[in-house]
């Protein structure tokens, strides 16, 4: 079993967030990144048995690429390809405000198949048909990163004589233009990568936040 990917986080983040919301460390008792639904809220639990709610729609798209492991921005598989069962999020706008959890979920073998049929039978799971375009579209953005730009990013930094993981993966083209954009993006990734990891360049981030919503509009 797989989930959809387009990067992990360090634990940085969660420092990050934590003190942008004005609370210590040693104020948490539980802290969930993800819970109440789809795409849900940071829940933190305190010490005190008072509960903050974050909606994930409101605090993640601010740490942006700042916490993301190195790693990650090599990675080319964004849908789990070699799992018998994946799951991931409906990042469209009629998922935004679901209560439930809801999952999508891809099954590529026999076996993954009979094993979500089983759940479905016992009652554990609810099962519904979604046209495979609506998945693609609910992760386009991961999809732009894994399968158009991965390739000439890895050119770009084997230009620079980075050591890059063998792997085997299938990518679509990439235009001109696409490798301009890819040529600024990467540079951008790794610039904010280096700002997270040094707690005293943080307060860059909100202004650096700011910066980009300007461009945004």
């Amino acid at each position: 079993m797989g989930i959809y990917c387009s990067s992990n986080r360090t634990f940085g983040a969660t420092k990050y967030l934590l003190k942008s919301f004005g609370v210590s460390e040693k104020e948490v008792k539980n802290l969930s990144y993800r819970d109440e639904g789809c795409l849900g809220n940071m829940v933190l639990k305190l010490n005190n048995d008072k509960v903050r709610r974050y909606p994930y729609k409101d605090y993640y798209p601010k740490i942006r690429s700042f916490f993301v492991p190195y790693r990650c921005t090599l990675c080319a598989d964004h849908f789990a390809e070699l799992a018998d069962i994946s799951f991931g999020d409906i990042h469209i706008p009629e998922f935004w405000n679901d209560k439930v959890g809801t999952t999508s979920v891809i099954a590529r073998s026999e076996r993954g198949m009979n094993l979500l049929s089983s759940a479905m039978n016992q009652g554990i799971i609810v099962l519904n048909k979604v046209d495979k375009e609506l998945i693609i579209k609910s992760q386009k953005w991961g999809l732009i990163k894994k399968k158009r730009q991965i390739t000439f990013r890895f050119s770009l930094l084997k230009f620079f004589g980075i050591r890059l993981p063998e792997c085997d993966f299938t990518t679509l083209p990439i235009s001109k233009t696409e490798k301009i954009k890819t040529l600024i993006s990467t540079a951008i990734l790794y610039i904010e990568i280096w700002i997270g990891k040094r707690a005293f360049l943080w307060p860059l981030i909100k202004y650096l936040n700011k910066t980009a919503e300007m461009f945004k509009k």
